[in-house]
């Protein structure tokens, strides 16, 4: 019996959020937002992400967050991944 989830989401990989869920759109983060993963290290599920950017007059936008790995989609592997 496996005790443990594989890692499919790890460190420095690009995600999309799939969901448009209140725990997220409470920080301004919607449905189609891109982040990175900050570290793959998943506490029930949860992982952190960075979901900021800088917008055309150089504004900070976004949030860094937990959010599900079920919320998630892989757009971008870690360049970190490709390196080894």
């Amino acid at each position: 019996m496996c005790l443990f989830k594989p890692k499919l989401i790890k460190a420095y990989d690009m995600v999309e959020l799939t969901v448009e869920k209140e725990r997220y759109s409470e920080c301004g983060i919607h449905k189609g937002a891109i982040g990175c993963v900050m570290d793959d290290k998943a506490v029930r599920d949860d992982i952190e992400v960075d979901f900021s950017w800088i917008d055309e007059d150089g504004n900070y936008c976004g949030e860094c967050l937990s959010a599900n790995i079920n919320d998630l989609r892989v757009v971008k592997k870690s360049p970190v991944e490709t390196m080894k």
